[in-house]
């Protein structure tokens, strides 16, 4: 649609044409349905913005619709208009994917400090779009007990991509009518969390906490990430469309923040933001493309179980897999020796989630077949550094810690060449021809750091 055209709606909309307009509903829904909660989401920033004057006009044309004059006030505040722009322009991106993309937004006060708009505000705004079927919303709650908490999610309804698209304003062609704030300038570098609530019966995530940037190790850590997320913009990465690639923000998780001492030194794993390409499988992460060139996955054989036998001074075995010795596949080895080293006790029964995926792996019946105390005799009677794990001072978070370290240390080496790398907890994807620089990179910074030389394997190339 050339720029001078004058915009006007084809076929204007009657907030109250129907009997359920008239009666506005219950703005918010409760709990959304599973398959919903799945799915890649697309986070709200609220800087999102129409430049278009077809956008512009969309935007418009809803505000007067939806916008109720209060008292003498009878136009809405820059910050309500502000507030539905942004709320429309990142709906409409999340409408661009099938299935659609749900909206996620924290809806604490404190996650709107610095925001363009305060909480109240922008809540009022996604009330109005909810209560007249614009836009359906299911208010975020917390974890409790065996319940996963969840974050507010926004959906579009037809209401609203019908009415844009009366503008001309169509959701696949998002951008060309909004402007939207890259992820990673809008994504906090760093996130710290308070230590896992845990009963007999159930465990809470811990929540997240309040971050302070002017910290001196927080402004550290902080340029790092940042330096490493221009680095990664700065390159083309193409794959999947549900792995959201062009949109890559790297961030580092803390976690026991409430403890003492915690000094940003527990925890600290790099993710990306929403999941990205790291909730994919290793054959969907293979169809990844950086510059055009396929990937190949660099990673560090065993990481936690050579980490910790590096912390406790103890030799690893003379075959080089650290997993070698017990007489039992190495599959049963690895995932007892997991479960234990993130756990403070020796386990009674193989958890739940364990036996599920060794179940995949060719082990239906663990539970008979690897009696769990058969198994934990032999592991400790083999690897020395597993013989008293429960009464050895390392913890999860401290192993964390260590593996962040090192693949942060193995990233920066990489773009002082030039290389660019994506990190998947223990491993990085590179390309291909740069295999032998992303291995080296990876043992010199575990050498470095802990002082042995770990096993690191190319798990394949596209």
């Amino acid at each position: 649609m050339p720029s001078n055209t004058i915009i006007k709606a084809a076929a204007p909309i009657d907030l109250f044409d129907s009997p359920t307009a008239r009666k506005p509903r219950l703005a918010f829904k409760a709990r959304p349905p599973q398959e919903l909660l799945n799915r890649p989401t697309v986070s709200m920033t609220l800087r999102s913005h129409s430049k278009s004057i077809e956008a512009k006009a969309a935007s418009t044309s809803l505000l007067r619709l939806i916008h109720k004059p209060i008292g003498r006030r009878k136009k809405a505040s820059k910050e309500y208009q502000a507030a539905i722009d942004t709320i429309v322009a990142d709906v409409l991106k999340g409408a661009s994917y099938t299935p659609i993309r749900p909206c996620i937004r924290r809806m604490a006060a404190k996650d709107f400090t610095g925001a363009p708009m305060c909480r109240d505000v922008f809540e009022r705004a996604l009330t109005d779009l909810a209560t007249y079927d614009f836009v359906e919303v299911y208010k975020g709650d917390r974890a409790f007990r065996d319940r996963e908490g969840f974050i507010t999610r926004i959906l579009p309804l037809p209401r609203l991509t019908d009415l844009c698209a009366t503008f001309g304003v169509i959701a696949s062609e998002h951008r060309r009518h909004f402007t939207y704030c890259h992820k990673a300038d809008c994504t906090p570098p760093i996130q710290l969390r308070a230590a896992t609530v845990r009963s007999a019966k159930w465990k809470a995530r811990g929540k997240l906490l309040p971050v302070d940037y002017e910290d001196p190790r927080v402004k550290h850590e902080a340029a790092r990430v940042r330096a490493l997320n221009a680095f990664i913009r700065a390159h083309v990465v193409t794959g999947p469309v549900e792995a959201q690639l062009d949109e890559i923000a790297l961030y580092r998780g803390f976690n026991q923040g409430d403890q003492p001492g915690h000094d940003y030194r527990l925890g600290g794993r790099i993710y990306a933001d929403g999941g990205s390409y790291q909730q994919l499988s290793s054959l969907e992460r293979s169809r990844i493309r950086f510059n055009g060139e396929p990937v190949a996955e660099v990673d560090i054989s065993a990481c936690f179980l050579t980490i910790a036998y590096a912390l406790t001074g103890t030799p690893l075995p003379s075959t080089g897999d650290p997993y070698s010795g017990p007489k039992l596949e190495r599959a049963v080895v690895k995932a007892w020796v997991n479960m234990t080293l993130s756990h403070t006790r020796f386990h009674k029964r193989w958890p739940t989630e364990v036996v599920e995926d060794l179940a995949q792996r060719g082990f239906p019946n663990l539970r008979k077949t690897h009696p769990i105390k058969r198994v934990e005799n032999e592991i400790r009677a083999k690897l020395p550094v597993m013989a008293n794990w429960p009464a050895v001072p390392i913890s999860w978070p401290e192993l964390f810690y260590e593996e962040s370290e090192i693949m942060m240390d193995a990233m920066e080496r990489l773009m002082s060449l030039g290389i660019i790398g994506l990190p998947v907890h223990d491993s990085l994807l590179i390309p291909p021809s740069k295999m032998k620089e992303g291995i080296k990179a990876i043992q010199d910074a575990f050498y470095n750091r802990l002082g042995i030389m770990p096993k690191v394997e190319a798990k394949g190339t596209s």
